[in-house]
């Protein structure tokens, strides 16, 4: 804060009101989980609104430190909730066909309010701030008003009759839009006969924790966890939080750290909308792997530049140094630090999506938590380069991981790709040749118990 706010506020309390907003962000993610399946992607989006309003009007109005620290714990609270249910909301509502811009749009909309809160801050008081700030949030409201409810869910409910008219409406009613919903009603089918409904409540905490053994949600999560190391790997927390210490180590002389984070908000914008143009012509694979191993390469020469300048073999220049460092960036931002957004909306299945949305967030929560607390104690043990090297590694060991085991899921439907991880990758489903979705999906002649 500054010396004239009138809250009074030391670093030790600056932490604490930082940081709060993580513990809000804990109970969001389970709480998001916990009504995405029992009220729903439209409701639940509706009620997870409201504390991230509630939380930027309590800063406005804040007169002391508890309603800041309440103030964040609410807007963690939302802002977790309201991810997970994103992801479940572009995966189900979307066409395969735009379902990958969808998320990087997703992803780009992310970097842009940072930028625009930065720049923002810079002009404006905090105060106008969070009341700017509620303005996007009750936009989304409306808009959130007129949705549809998701067709998914609403055949995990057994309504086929509203899922069937919420799809339409979504994605029409052409012949590939049929053939997708038809795939969903057979895959409903094949969960109802496979499914035993338990009874008493040790038989229903079995039943939900046997889900964590099944192939289809083990296979996903390992990927997602590779995916969470390439994300980590592309800076895109590491660089703004840590800008200051990486930025005087490269330069000889200090600049205004504004100056960086705005530098380091803009290539994101840039690198994301790159992402966004290219995302509906490329395979994921493609744009993954060609982003990672160039970001891998352009990291490894970083840090042998910073080694051989530490050893006096070369000497430091600065511009060359910082250019490395833009290229890095916006490399990654291509595609390694927006992709994994993309692929983990993507992968889970519909049985237990909003459980495993929550399970990865932790899993994503928990290695953030990690890279933060160890970034400074490499920086101080091996240097910025040092660091960097590490960084390069940790991308390539991901990145071979999952050059064999991440499927293709550009212009794959969501049971396309939850057939592949159930089964395997050479299943197709045989679908009935009525085009009517409301028709009965003839069950393919397998057994559905045996994977592949």
């Amino acid at each position: 804060m500054a010396k004239d706010s009138p809250i009074p506020v030391d670093r030790d309390t600056a932490s604490w009101i930082a940081s709060s907003m993580v513990f809000g962000g804990w109970l969001g993610n389970i709480a998001g989980a916990y009504f995405l399946d029992k009220w729903g992607r439209k409701l639940s989006h509706i009620l997870f609104i409201i504390p991230s309003v509630l939380g930027w009007l309590l800063i406005y109005f804040a007169t002391n430190v508890p309603m800041l620290i309440i103030g964040r714990i609410a807007k963690g609270f939302s802002l977790l909730a309201t991810y997970n249910i994103g992801l479940c909301v572009v995966a189900e509502y979307t066409a395969p066909e735009v379902r990958g811009l969808m998320f990087s749009l997703k992803t780009l909309s992310f970097v842009v309010s940072t930028l625009l809160t930065h720049l923002v801050g810079i002009y404006f008081h905090w105060r106008t701030v969070a009341l700017i700030a509620t303005v996007p949030l009750l936009a989304s409201l409306g808009v959130t008003s007129s949705w549809p409810e998701s067709p998914a869910w609403l055949l995990l409910r057994g309504e086929r009759r509203r899922a069937g008219d919420a799809f339409r409406w979504l994605r029409g009613s052409g012949a590939r839009a049929q053939r997708e919903f038809q795939a969903m009603l057979q895959a409903q089918h094949e969960r109802t006969l496979n499914t035993q409904t338990p009874k008493s409540v040790t038989d229903k905490m079995l039943h939900f924790f046997r889900w964590f053994t099944k192939r289809e949600f083990v296979k996903p999560l390992i990927i997602y966890f590779a995916l969470c190391v390439c994300l980590e790997g592309s800076g895109r927390h590491i660089i703004p939080v840590f800008s200051t210490s990486i930025m005087t180590e490269i330069l000889p002389e200090k600049m205004d750290v504004s100056v960086y984070i705005i530098s380091f908000d803009i290539i994101s914008v840039i690198g994301n909308v790159m992402s966004c143009l290219i995302i509906k012509f490329l395979n994921r694979r493609t744009i993954l792997f060609w982003s990672g191993f160039v970001s891998a390469a352009i990291l490894s020469i970083f840090s042998l530049y910073g080694y051989l300048i530490n050893v006096d073999v070369m000497t430091s220049r600065p511009w060359l140094l910082v250019s490395i460092l833009v290229c890095y960036l916006m490399v990654s931002n291509v595609g390694i630090s927006s992709l994994p957004l993309v692929i983990s909306g993507e992968i889970f299945p519909l049985a237990i999506r909003e459980t495993s949305t929550a399970v990865a967030n932790f899993i994503a929560l928990l290695f953030l938590f990690t890279v933060l607390r160890v970034t400074l104690i490499l920086f101080n043990l091996l240097t910025v380069y040092g660091a960097f090297a590490v960084l390069a590694i940790l991308l390539l060991i991901s990145l071979i991981y999952m050059y064999y085991y991440l499927p293709e899921t550009r212009n794959k439907s969501m049971q396309e790709i939850e057939d592949y991880f159930y089964y395997g990758r050479s299943y197709k489903r045989e679908l009935t040749k009525d085009t009517d979705p409301e028709v009965e999906a003839m069950v393919c002649s397998v057994d559905v118990n045996k994977p592949l």
